[in-house]
């Protein structure tokens, strides 16, 4: 991403000089083009970075039927934390990672069961959430829906 700054800083530079030098238009518009994708893809990849950020309503699949929860998540570049809630209460977490839509986090739920080690993975796709927690004792999926308000 700072390669394509410092390019896109370069190409105005580069344009300025061609309009002043009397450059061809063709010359201008070749490089105008480059600057364009270099500046949407600099766009794009701020907006995949902060698409995990939200407050999600979760419907996890556990080996004691389907369960409700809340999730938080908050990206600082490619970190993450938040909150998990369910029946328990909240949890907090952190050390988490982001890479566009994707996320990870490793966290210790407490549950009716006992404390339990979790893996979690998971992707954002627009308002929706998915993924899994993989336990001791298998994997559980989960899915859900950005909290409205």
């Amino acid at each position: 991403m700072v390669g394509c700054l410092r390019y896109a800083l370069c190409a105005l530079r580069y344009l300025s000089a061609v309009v002043q030098e009397g450059g061809t238009w063709e010359d201008a518009s070749l490089h105008s083009l480059a600057l364009t994708r270099c500046l949407k893809a600099v766009t794009t990849r701020r907006r995949e970075i902060m698409a995990v950020d939200g407050t999600y309503n979760l419907t996890m699949t556990t080996p004691m039927g389907p369960q409700q929860a809340k999730l938080t998540l908050k990206s600082d570049g490619n970190s993450l934390s938040g909150i998990y809630e369910n029946m328990m209460g909240p949890q907090e977490f952190s050390g988490g990672t982001v890479d566009g839509n994707r996320c990870a986090w490793n966290t210790i739920a407490t549950t009716p069961m006992g404390p339990i080690d979790l893996k979690i993975t998971a992707a954002v796709d627009g308002d929706r959430i998915s993924g899994q927690a993989v336990a001791p004792f298998g994997i559980m999926t989960f899915e859900g829906s950005k909290a409205k308000g």
